[in-house]
């Protein structure tokens, strides 16, 4: 039991790269089900055990939705990205507060223009620092950039809950515009 309780530990904090090349966090519960070859009845005990030891930590376990498949990850309680500067954290503030105004902004997508024309028109960034920070972005695994937008990426939805990013969308409106 212990093995297998180590095993799950490491898959979901573990990161690494889709075949996509985004960025994935943790694991999902299909892929989960059948590396360790148990039901979901099982699987459930098992990440409660999970939830127990790892508490004293300072970790705890998430679960989060990601085009349409239940996902698990494990993170830290008392600590921030530390990898994005003021720029970037700013733009990702914009992204999160516009995706939260719509309907379902877990599976939503916000224009890359609507986005561009406030930070670059407002003068915030040049348009070359909104090109890269929208890439640094996406390699982090923050967002996802689509066709013609952007959406949450699975980091953004494991490091910031629901409250968390009400919250960022409310504030990014008061200090920006």
């Amino acid at each position: 039991m212990e093995e297998t309780l180590q095993e799950l530990f490491l898959a979901l904090s573990t990161r690494w790269r889709q075949k996509d090349d985004n960025l994935a966090i943790g694991m999902s519960q299909n892929k989960l089900l059948q590396a360790l070859e148990i039901d979901k009845n099982n699987l459930e005990k098992l990440l409660q055990e999970l939830k127990a030891k790892i508490a004293f930590l300072g970790l705890e376990l998430v679960e989060y939705l990601y085009k349409g498949e239940l996902w698990y990850s494990i993170r830290a309680n008392y600590c921030c990205p530390s990898e994005i500067k003021k720029e970037e954290e700013a733009t990702l503030a914009i992204i999160i507060g516009s995706l939260e105004k719509m309907k379902n902004p877990n599976s939503a997508e916000v224009s890359i223009q609507q986005i561009k024309k406030k930070l670059v028109s407002g003068k915030y960034l040049s348009e070359y620092q909104f090109d890269r920070v929208i890439k640094n972005l996406e390699y982090l695994g923050y967002i996802k950039k689509g066709r013609k937008g952007v959406s949450y990426s699975p980091r953004t939805l494991i490091e910031f809950s629901e409250e968390a990013r009400k919250h960022i969308a409310q504030e990014s409106q008061k200090l920006i515009f």
